[in-house]
This record gives structure tokens, sequence and C-alpha cells, in this order.
């Protein structure tokens, strides 16, 4: 029988950032788990957004089925001050006020983390009124550009998934959770409203949203996470 060519696409929600080394990420294991049934190929973009994926997308030649799994960076609010290190936080970067993934067992040092955190995180809520803390893309863009995505990956594959990643509400990134909601809401609007043959969008759902799903981050998934998504693709295949 000849096996099914699937290509997956994500950014660094659907790697295993984050996680142990020897535990896999959901794409790893839909190919263990498919076996001898399909080839997986799995390419992993930290950052991903809709201009990078169509970039990304453009390179591949065909496969049966493509997974595009888009994470938080379309709506996720950055620094537009590109100041290099200022009072310990990294403003050359897109993630310097990013949560980290994993919190120290070590009392002292996780005491002070939660003061760095708490700093950063007032910086960032001054910025953000200041109208200087917000998402690359501009929520206008939106709808064409994921028109132009799925435009794209139709000359890939017959099928078509998409999985637009959600984060967990956590007090530690309120803010960013706000601002990511409305790009969320409208990207799961446009996507339901096209009449795309083979397209097939994979709503993350509510119940999946909770803390044992997701690191420390809020984001990224945990392995319990990473195994709930892989089980809900390879059902939906």
């Amino acid at each position: 029988m000849e096996r099914l060519k699937i290509f997956v696409i994500g950014g660094s929600a659907s790697n295993n950032f984050g996680n142990a080394p020897e535990t896999w990420a959901w794409p790893e294991r839909l190919a263990q788990n498919l076996g001898d049934y399909a080839d997986v190929t799995h390419l992993s973009r930290g950052g991903l957004t809709f201009v990078r994926g169509m970039n990304e997308l453009a390179e591949v030649d065909s496969a049966d089925v493509l997974i595009m799994h888009f994470g938080t960076s379309i709506g996720w609010p950055v620094s537009i001050i590109k100041a290099g290190t200022v009072m310990g936080i990294d403003f050359a970067s897109d993630h310097g006020f990013n949560q980290p993934t994993g919190i120290s067992k070590v009392k002292s040092i996780k005491v002070k983390k939660f003061a760095n955190r708490t700093f950063r995180n007032g910086i960032k809520y001054i910025l953000f009124f200041a109208g200087l803390y917000k998402p690359r893309a501009s929520e206008r863009e939106l709808k064409d550009q994921v028109e132009a995505v799925v435009n794209i990956a139709q000359h890939i594959a017959k099928r078509i998934f998409w999985i637009q990643h959600r984060a967990f509400l956590n007090p530690r990134i309120v803010l960013e959770k706000w601002v990511y909601d409305r790009y969320y809401r409208k990207i799961m609007r446009t996507l339901k409203g096209l009449d795309v043959e083979g397209l097939t969008v994979l709503e993350i759902p509510d119940d999946f949203v909770v803390a044992d799903n997701y690191l420390f981050d809020c984001i990224h998934l945990s392995t319990q996470g990473h195994k709930l998504l892989e089980e809900m693709v390879r059902e939906a295949l």
C-alpha cells in the first residue's frame, strides 16, 4: 500500500520547546502512531507568521495532507522599541518579554525570578498604553493573509488542516492574551467563512485550554498537551 505523505509546518508551538529532550512533540507522536501508514515531515520555525509561513510553503512541492499549526506570533504583542538590553530587558528581541517555560525549585532563585517577571510585566503595560507594545501584524491584513496562505496550500495538497494555537489564560499573560484573543477570533471567523474544498479547521476546544496542557509560559504545550493534540489530529485524519 502506498504511504500517505503528510507535511506539517508550524511555529514553536508545534515542537518540543521547553519539554524534556526525550519527549516528543505532537508531529513526531503522529509519525510514530501512524507507523507504516504514512511518512510525516515536520518543519518548525519559531515566530512563524502568515507571511513567513507563505515563504516556507512556497518551498514545498506536494503532499497528500498538509497540516499547518500557526502559533501566537501572529497576534502576540512585541515591543517596537529596539534599543538593545535596558534594565535587564532585551528590547532588541521579539522575545524580551516572554514568560519562562518553567520555574526553579530553588526558593531564592524562584523569588528573584518572580520579582524580575513582575518588573517586566509593569514595563510592558507602560509600553502598551504608550502604543509601543503591539502585534507585528496589522489586524486589517489578517483576512487577506489567511486567504493567501490557504491559496498557496491548495497548490500543495488536496487535504489541508489548519490549527490556530490558543494560549492559556493566566494573570502572568493577561495583557497578551487579551490582545491575541482579538486576532484569534478574527482568524477563526475568516477560516470558517472560507468555502474551500479539502480545508479542515481543527479548532482547539475550550476543555483543552487548562494548565496541565501548557508549560509555565501558558503558550507552549506540555507533554500532555502534545499527546492530546496528536490524538485530535490523528482522529481527524
